[in-house]
């Protein structure tokens, strides 16, 4: 009856989520450049795709998202 709604709890775990998908993120355009997986327009936008994944954390950690902070 008290506490955090459990929906709540929930939705809370979508931005560890995003962060963990960073990651893997990271390491998938890394493997995609160093070996040339497909051309150098798809790898770029992958890479701006990620640099934009990444400028989000910072985002999340200013608005105390990153765990359960409650």
């Amino acid at each position: 009856m008290y506490g955090v709604p459990a929906i709540v709890v929930v939705l809370l775990c979508i931005p560890i989520l995003t962060m963990l998908m960073t990651i893997g993120l990271v390491f998938l355009v890394a493997i995609a450049w160093k070996n040339r997986l497909w051309s150098t327009l798809t790898r770029l936008h992958y890479s701006l795709v990620t640099l934009a994944a990444i400028a989000f954390l910072p985002l999340l950690g200013y608005w105390n998202l990153l765990g359960f902070q409650f």
